[in-house]
């Protein structure tokens, strides 16, 4: 079967998403710019035998949702933030009755971030809030691209983390928390993650990122924090943490008919040329390193663990 596109504007194609994952009811109030999806759904359910009501106020509709759903519909509406303030009574029921509906939040620019995430009604209850740039582009950045028709039971433990990730970044988040997001990765997936960081912090994201990769932690990170029992024991950028520019150089080479040699300096430029003047010239083997990153961490947590032990 040939693959069929059509082009459709965000509201139409938000109504059909919705009628295509098995939506039968939908109840609305004309309020712009919600009111494209009351028009399509107006003659699209019928088509599929669903149902489509013009309430007289987003309070009647949203009555109209909730007994849907309480008969087992999947059920749908859709307002702007005026028209949802109106239904946060009927919301926080249908979260405490633990009935589930679809609302879109058709928002005029006005900040709705947290009536959307919070909720404004009794009960402490939280939605869950999808807000994407674009669904195919967040499955693009974490590699799912060849997935994305697939059922999330078929996937990977590795694909699944993909997608926590894709998850997290879908509406290009100011502010995003990421707990040791490529554990199950594979080598290549794993560095084309790393893109997808970068990129996003040269979008202007801030990224809290937990890891036990230190490589990772070098590579994305431009400050870390080392936390051990319980308490933060180092902070800086990676290439300063816990005097880590400071210490002793190692300089490694390999002596004719010998075993190789290491020296640890804090001039390893004079020993360099010491060695050079000895060697006359190239020095064999010739490294200087100074410690990894994991060496300083290892070394960090080791002594906040002396100084725990009564």
């Amino acid at each position: 079967m040939s693959e069929r596109r059509v082009l459709m504007e965000g509201s139409h194609a938000i109504a059909e998403a919705a009628i295509q994952a098995g939506c039968r009811f939908y109840a609305g109030y004309p309020i712009t710019p919600s009111t494209e999806i009351l028009e399509y759904m107006s003659f699209r359910q019928p088509q599929v035998g669903g149902v489509c009501v013009n309430a007289e106020s987003e309070i009647e509709a949203i009555n109209m949702v909730w007994g849907a759903a309480g008969c087992g519909v999947r059920a749908m509406i859709a307002s702007t933030g005026q028209g949802i303030s109106l239904m946060q009574e009927s919301l926080a029921e249908m979260s405490n009755a633990q009935l589930p509906c679809v609302v879109v939040n058709m928002m005029r620019g006005q900040g709705d971030y947290y009536q959307a995430t919070r909720g404004g009604g009794h009960g402490d209850y939280r939605h869950l809030v999808l807000a994407p740039h674009t669904v195919q582009e967040a499955v693009d950045l974490v590699g799912l691209t060849a997935k994305a028709s697939s059922r999330i039971a078929s996937l990977s433990g590795g694909q699944t983390r993909r997608l926590d990730v894709a998850l997290g970044i879908v509406g290009r988040p100011e502010l995003l928390f990421l707990d040791e997001p490529t554990t199950g990765f594979d080598p290549e997936a794993r560095r084309l993650f790393w893109e997808l960081i970068k990129t996003l912090r040269g979008d202007g994201t801030t990224i809290v990122l937990t890891t036990h990769y230190l490589d990772e932690a070098e590579a994305l990170a431009d400050r870390i924090a080392v936390i051990a029992a319980g308490r933060i024991v180092a902070e800086g950028d990676p290439g300063t943490l816990g005097g880590r520019a400071e210490a002793a150089a190692r300089v490694s080479w390999d002596p004719p008919g010998g075993e190789r040699r290491t020296v640890e300096t804090s001039t390893p430029t004079e020993t360099i040329t010491e060695l050079a003047r000895e060697f006359n010239g190239e020095i064999p083997g010739l490294t200087v390193t100074r410690p990894t990153l994991e060496e300083i961490y290892l070394d960090l947590i080791s002594v906040a663990g002396e100084e725990e032990r009564p």
